[in-house]
């Protein structure tokens, strides 16, 4: 196996779809959403970590045996690597020269995954983010917004991960548009295949995919590329209120994390403002609004969700 393939996106953005493309190819191994580097990453990290045997302890300690390696933080990274790489070893079965890990949120490690592969291929997906935040809503939200205080630090952090990633990279990553990749997706994936320097190979379905993560309702849903999820911001945003919602959001995010993926926060912005509807207010999303910011505000202080149930109440350092 040569280093791994990362897709970093925003989630919804149609990585699960690019994913299925690419692992039909006979060079590329893939599974659901691996998660793998996410604990291995951030047990050098002091914040982030909730566990049973106290992170902020463990982080002390290894932080000081990593002092102890001959080479340092280098040395650490170097174990990590053969690491992960056995196991992603182990997943391309069937001799693939790639495996392609897909994990939505390793857009909070990216310069650390940069470091851990600096050999590695690199493929940033990005999406319209009116729709990414339509498709959020629906799918993870059940169309309330209430629902979304979990997905709070993709929305709210994501982007700016993203564009520093790509901007540590420089030129030595691709990016891919979610609405060429569905208008198009043989062009993008022999785009594809010229990066990682394999032969391109006609797909005429998409693989699928087993796990618990991942895109279950485009999974279920489409045996093949489509275009249906283009522009359904607009049905989902579609009272004044819901508008406002939408404008504020991406007025939150800095124009040049927009910028650096070639969007223009203020075509976005005006979009927004051009689209018509009929309703103007719904009580029940302004008091799911309210809800959001309180269980957001909640979630990130250890008084809200399901940290106590998986750390057994001990050790919240």
């Amino acid at each position: 196996m040569k280093s791994p393939i990362f897709i970093f996106s925003m989630p919804r953005s149609g990585s699960t779809l690019l994913q299925r493309l690419m692992m039909q190819h006979s060079e590329i191994a893939s599974v659901s959403e691996p998660w793998l580097l996410l604990p291995l990453l951030y047990a050098k990290k002091e914040q982030g970590m909730i566990t049973e045997y106290s992170h902020l302890n463990g982080h002390k300690a290894l932080n000081d045996l990593i002092l102890k390696l001959p080479n340092g933080e280098k040395g650490y990274l170097d174990g990590v690597r053969k690491m992960s790489d056995q196991i992603y070893s182990q997943l391309c079965n069937k001799g693939e020269k790639y495996f392609l890990d897909k994990t939505p949120r390793y857009h909070l490690i990216i310069e650390d995954i940069i470091k851990l592969y600096p050999n590695g291929k690199f493929i940033f997906l990005v999406r319209n983010p009116l729709d990414i935040y339509a498709s959020i809503l629906t799918t993870w939200g059940n169309n309330r917004f209430k629902r979304l205080f979990a997905v709070s630090i993709d929305l709210e952090e994501g982007w700016h991960n993203l564009a520093n990633g790509f901007k540590a990279l420089n030129e030595n990553s691709m990016i891919i548009k979610y609405e060429e990749l569905v208008d198009n997706s043989d062009r993008i994936l022999k785009d594809v295949c010229a990066y990682l320097d394999i032969k391109f190979e006609k797909q005429n379905e998409l693989a699928s995919l087993d796990g618990r993560l991942g895109d279950q309702t485009g999974s279920r849903q489409f045996s093949k590329v489509s275009n249906e999820s283009l522009e359904k911001w607009k049905s989902v945003f579609d009272s004044t209120y819901r508008k406002k919602v939408l404008s504020q959001y991406i007025s939150g995010i800095n124009p040049e994390d927009f910028a650096v993926f070639g969007l223009d926060k203020s075509n976005i912005l005006n979009q927004i403002k051009a689209h018509k509807v009929k309703k103007w207010f719904s009580f029940r999303d302004w008091l799911d609004i309210r809800f959001y910011k309180w269980a957001t505000y909640l979630n990130g202080h250890l008084y809200f969700s399901s940290v106590f149930k998986w750390t057994k109440k001990k050790f919240l350092s």
